[in-house]
């Protein structure tokens, strides 16, 4: 696997590395762009009852083209900063993000 490393997008053994700022309770679903060392991700769901993270894993799963299954929230369950994890070995997910925050 190709190496990368930025604060926000890294890889690892078992896939690629997300930091990410949620902002629930938004007008739309989508990836808004880079805050501090995090991409800032709005999803319309509220914060309540855990929907808000279960929104966020539906919205990168298929985002990336991946199984529910492959979206992991490592830390941040209860904060809007959040670490996921992607089970996945595609540059394809990495290039994608990179591309949508135009880097």
């Amino acid at each position: 696997m190709l190496e990368i490393n930025k604060p926000y997008l890294r890889s690892a053994a078992e896939g690629l590395i997300l930091e990410i700022r949620l902002m629930p309770n938004a007008q739309k679903d989508a990836i808004v762009g880079i805050y501090g060392d995090r991409i800032k991700i709005s999803v319309t769901s509220r914060a309540i009852e855990n929907k808000a993270n279960q929104h966020l894993i539906k919205f990168l799963a298929k985002y990336f083209g991946l199984t529910q299954k492959q979206v992991k929230i490592l830390r941040g369950e209860t904060r809007r900063e959040k670490t996921v994890l992607l089970l996945t070995a595609d540059l394809n997910c990495a290039k994608l993000i990179l591309k949508e925050l135009n880097l």
